[in-house]
């Protein structure tokens, strides 16, 4: 999938700012989120601040951004099969790195990010941010309320006229014995 460069964020300029860079994203649009969605639509929203982050000296300062990523997604219920809403409010602190070697040198407290010449993808960091914020189960957390879902669901099945069974070899006897 080739990207839009309008989407792409260019670090170094906006850590020379400390730029602050708010979003509102459908999720429609993040091809790894909207699979996993039971209903399409929903926006996720926040804001990420880009700044240079010293750990313990300047030889160890790296590109950094701060954020958070919202948003309310609609999963199935792994539990009754119904909708469930899942509320993310996922708090971040990423560290911009040129490669994998670089990666391995970022302190536990930043998530490593890989950028490509420099830019990275607005859209990639939230579905990124959101993806593990997801459960990894999702449920009601209130099991009654699959219990009334199953319920309903059952009810439902009972009350619909019974379909005629097909039977689509029930006429080969017959011709067998022609």
């Amino acid at each position: 999938m080739s990207r839009d460069r309008a989407q792409e964020l260019e670090v170094a300029a906006l850590v020379a700012r400390a730029a602050p860079v708010d979003f509102e994203i459908g999720l429609d649009e993040l091809t790894r989120i909207a699979p996993l969605l039971a209903r399409a639509g929903g926006r996720a929203s926040g804001q990420f601040r880009f700044l240079r982050f010293a750990d313990s000296g300047p030889d160890a300062a790296f590109d950094a951004a701060e954020g958070m990523v919202s948003a309310r997604l609609v999963l199935t219920c792994q539990r009754c099969l119904g909708e469930v809403d899942v509320e993310v409010a996922e708090h971040c602190a990423l560290a911009f790195v040129e490669d994998d070697a670089a990666a391995a040198e970022v302190p536990a407290t930043h998530d490593p990010v890989v950028m490509r010449q420099g830019r990275v993808a607005l859209d990639e960091l939230v579905e990124e941010q959101l993806l593990l914020a997801l459960p990894l189960v999702a449920m009601h957390s209130d099991a009654s309320v699959c219990e009334r879902q199953l319920a309903a669901s059952s009810k439902g099945e009972e009350a619909g006229p019974e379909e005629p069974k097909q039977r689509p070899f029930a006429g080969l006897r017959d011709l067998m014995k022609k």
